[in-house]
């Protein structure tokens, strides 16, 4: 039998294509070759490399963008009515949710072909090229979606998000058409709140929640006696909540910027090679709107990203219980040139890691490479033959290596 040694490095990986695992059986999925070919190969790094890296066929151009989100935070006095502008606004509503759909495709692409790249630092080198593209696209699709975030919208939001209840007015005529005064109590504090979580929720503007003051006058007939002053009594209410949330923006809107660093979602899969839900994906679309209008770098292995945000944003997502730290310079978090950032200081699971050679051409075995076995198969609890020299030759689970590692064996 002739056996050929073919090394993995740079060179070689760069001849393969996406199939090549899938003809045949190159090594158990546990060796260090096989944990390799799994986060290479199917819907692993190649796939990720290649995907979102220039526009589809079908994306819209900057100007198409552009002329969409100025008609959108343009105020319109009825924007549902089925006309030529409503139907105008419909399409660019349309094209602001491709925008951002792109956009979050783009971000947890991006985050999963560095944080498999992050586990094999020798194929930085052959990989930084193609991560280039795909953060300079990344970049068009971020300024694409800023265009029709509202900075003001923003503020106000999170101007809102930080106000308490207020007194609500039972008492006098106004409110006689909704009942006696717990009933007037009741539906007054359930405006609030309802106004509170559509005002906080994104960054649009009053006329987005002009349906509101509807709500307290719900089920009851317009021709009832005091609908009328009801229903321009709630709207009076709502008005003067957007005026003190206005104001409050306004006043923090002084204060200096800040450098902040979320960490985002994790990705929730069976492994960080197979793709599924969470990171921005879950996030909230006054958050959405935070990251792609104060973006300033991130890394996207360790999912974080550090934004320079003005004061009332800043106090909104310290609050949100997202905040990994505040600093005040960038050089303290993630460079978003690096493709495996912190992580590239792990130790390579290179040949020789798990796999079934002489034994004098085996590698040690550290809790970077058990870490990197648990990602690729997550199940994976098999028994594996030891050779350490306290212990010889045993016989054990993963579960039990790993606890001797962290023992310091």
């Amino acid at each position: 039998m002739v056996v050929t040694q073919v090394p993995l490095n740079a060179s070689v990986v760069g001849r393969m294509c996406a199939r090549c695992a899938e003809s045949g059986c190159w090594g158990r999925p546990t060796t260090g070759l096989g944990i390799f070919l799994r986060a290479l190969c199917g819907v692993g790094l190649l796939y990720e490399l290649q995907s979102h890296v220039a526009p589809d066929e079908d994306d819209a151009p900057d100007e198409e963008v552009r002329a969409a989100a100025q008609l959108l935070l343009s105020p319109s006095a009825d924007a549902d009515e089925v006309d030529e502008e409503g139907e105008a606004r419909e399409a660019a509503e349309w094209l602001r949710e491709a925008v951002f759909s792109n956009w979050r495709a783009a971000a947890k692409s991006l985050h999963l072909a560095a944080t498999v790249a992050a586990d094999f630092p020798w194929l930085e080198g052959w990989a930084e090229p193609k991560f280039a593209a795909k953060r300079q696209r990344l970049e068009a699709l971020r300024a694409q979606a800023a265009l029709f975030v509202d900075p003001e919208g923003l503020a106000l939001a999170a101007a809102v998000a930080g106000m308490s209840e207020p007194e609500m007015p039972v008492g006098g005529e106004t409110f006689t058409a909704l009942g006696n005064g717990r009933e007037v109590d009741q539906k007054l504090r359930a405006l609030w709140h309802s106004w509170q979580s559509a005002a906080q929720a994104d960054w649009e503007g009053p006329e987005a929640r002009s349906h509101i003051s509807y709500g307290p006058v719900s089920g009851i007939r317009s021709n009832r006696t005091g609908y009328d002053r009801a229903r321009e009594g709630a709207q009076e209410l709502v008005d003067s909540w957007e005026e003190q949330a206005r104001a409050a923006a306004e006043s923090a809107a002084s204060g200096p910027e800040q450098l902040l660093t979320l960490r985002l979602p994790p990705v929730r899969a069976e492994s960080v090679y197979r793709r599924d839900g969470g990171f921005v994906d879950e996030l909230d679309e006054w958050t959405i709107g935070a990251l792609v209008t104060c973006f300033l770098e991130a890394n996207w292995p360790d999912r974080t990203v550090t934004l320079r945000v003005p004061a009332p944003l800043a106090a909104r997502l310290a609050a949100d219980g997202d905040l990994v730290d505040v600093g005040d310079s960038a050089a303290e978090y993630g460079n978003s040139s690096s493709v495996t950032g912190p992580s590239s200081e792990l130790r390579a699971l290179q040949p020789g890691i798990f796999d079934d050679g002489p034994v004098f051409d085996r590698l040690p075995v550290a809790q970077d490479h058990l870490r990197v076995l648990r990602s690729a198969l997550p199940h994976s609890d098999e028994f594996h033959v030891v050779f350490s020299p306290d212990g010889g030759v045993e016989v054990l689970p993963v579960t039990a290596i790993e606890k001797r590692l962290a023992d310091g064996w």
